[in-house]
């Protein structure tokens, strides 16, 4: 009962020694395997503990005069003390390796899912610059204020996927703010086919969200979604709590 409840192989060791000691009245130690040279002179009994594929040891008993022998029942003792120390030391060493495996999964799914996150946010459309700056250059002669306001949208578009770009946390309203300074640009490119709503609902503007959250699902939803229709369509951001 005493080794059961140990997880911690020096623990079962001195566990296993001091129910030898206690019951038997003699010496106990342990000895690995293949420390021969260890071997006391008046060893009583060795009682080899068998682990999976990892060094052994041995349960060495001693007595301090040498008229002191063992019985059956001392030896049937000791015997079953090794196999109960052998199958919980498996069973420490398994629980040991699926706590590391764990461990290791957990830590491989966070550094995934940063690099994810580092991927989404440097992941600005090529597409979506070289399309900004032709609009641009089609405005600045017949509508140059509204070019003018295009630079303006379009640098504080990349100024804030710049800023962002090293942190994994944003807010809400700058997330939101974002979403808008980046839909008025495909605005002017779509005019009437492309309708926005944007709605921060019950959230708090100061709720922490991953830094560009937002861009890629905005630029699929236009690309994927409302470029291919001729009548275009409304993109809808909504936030609420849960």
């Amino acid at each position: 009962e005493s080794v059961r409840r140990v997880y911690d192989r020096e623990q079962l060791f001195d566990a296993a020694l001091l129910a030898v000691r206690s019951t038997l009245r003699i010496g106990a130690r342990w000895v690995p395997a293949s420390d021969v040279a260890a071997t006391s002179t008046n060893v009583l009994a060795s009682i080899p503990i068998e682990t999976d594929n990892r060094p052994g040891y041995r349960l060495e008993v001693s007595a301090s005069h040498q008229a002191r022998t063992l019985m059956a029942e001392e030896l049937g003792f000791l015997n079953a003390i090794g196999t109960h120390v052998s199958r919980r030391l498996d069973a420490i060493y398994f629980e040991q390796e699926q706590r590391a495996l764990h461990v290791r999964e957990e830590r491989l799914k966070r550094l995934l899912t940063e690099a994810e996150l580092k991927a989404l946010r440097t992941q600005v459309d090529p597409h979506f610059l070289f399309n900004t700056l032709n609009t641009i250059a089609d405005l600045i002669g017949s509508r140059p204020q509204q070019a003018e306001r295009m630079t303006e949208r379009l640098a504080e578009c990349f100024r804030y996927a710049l800023s962002r770009h090293a942190r994994e946390l944003s807010t809400l309203d700058d997330e939101l703010e974002f979403a808008r300074h980046y839909l008025d640009i495909e605005q002017e490119r779509f005019g009437d086919r492309l309708r926005v709503e944007l709605s921060r609902g019950d959230a708090h503007g100061n709720e922490p969200v991953p830094s560009l959250l937002l861009q890629p699902l905005l630029e699929n939803a236009i690309r994927h979604g409302l470029a291919p229709l001729r009548e275009g369509g409304c993109i809808s951001v909504a936030a609420k709590r849960e």
